[in-house]
């Protein structure tokens, strides 16, 4: 027994004749009378009484009437339920990324995908760069975003996003601006940082026998 020939079954009851339900169904009359002939042979009962007037149901036909309008709406509640379902990918993410970064990216990260993949769960992981690295090492986070993608050797790392650094200060004279070519900013960053620890060990010995010379002359 197939759905189709029930609702043929329900349209010629409807219509009380074979050719007007076939008229309505776009089908073949002939078509029609052996889909219904099929149907009663299938069920060991006739489900219709034939006149010249058209067809009347039988007890058998009126009974199967009912529970053929009840099996049709159970199987269209099956076919909308199916087609309600959520489609896409469906699971749970964890994404590891620096504290800093959290703010700046997440929010509108999750809304879009809140949007768009509704049935993915993320869950982020933020820390310390270092421990953003270790938790992708140790598979506590499927994706994560490092600062130091050299040292990511163990990973496959892609990059993601470049960030511009800027010197910034009032240069009065013009003097500074023609140095700021990047090989002369490192090494002069270097000297400055040599000059720096320099004076501080200096400090340390003056301030040392300072300390000590007081000490003698108290």
């Amino acid at each position: 027994m197939e759905l189709r020939t029930l609702r043929y079954f329900i349209a010629v009851l409807e219509a009380g004749s074979l050719s007007r339900a076939a008229g309505s169904l776009y089908i073949a009359q002939p078509a029609l009378t052996a889909q219904i002939k099929k149907l009663e042979g299938e069920l060991g009962a006739q489900l219709f009484e034939r006149s010249h007037a058209g067809v009347t149901p039988t007890p058998a036909g009126l009974q199967l009437y009912e529970d053929a309008r009840r099996l049709l709406s159970d199987a269209d509640a099956v076919r909308d339920r199916v087609l309600r379902l959520p489609k896409g990918p469906e699971g749970s993410v964890t994404v590891a990324l620096p504290l800093l970064l959290v703010s700046l990216l997440m929010g509108p990260v999750l809304a879009s995908l809140k949007r768009t993949h509704p049935r993915i769960r993320v869950f982020v992981l933020d820390d310390l760069s270092l421990m953003v690295k270790q938790a992708m090492l140790e598979r506590r986070a499927d994706i994560g975003i490092l600062v130091d993608t050299p040292a990511a050797d163990e990973l496959n790392a892609r990059p993601f996003a470049r960030e511009a650094m800027f010197f910034c200060g009032k240069d009065v004279q013009g003097d500074v601006a023609p140095l700021l070519r990047p090989q002369v900013v490192l090494q002069t960053l270097a000297r400055e940082a040599r000059a720096m620890i320099e004076r501080g060990q200096w400090q340390a010995r003056w301030l040392g026998g300072a300390s000590g010379g007081g000490e003698a002359a108290g």
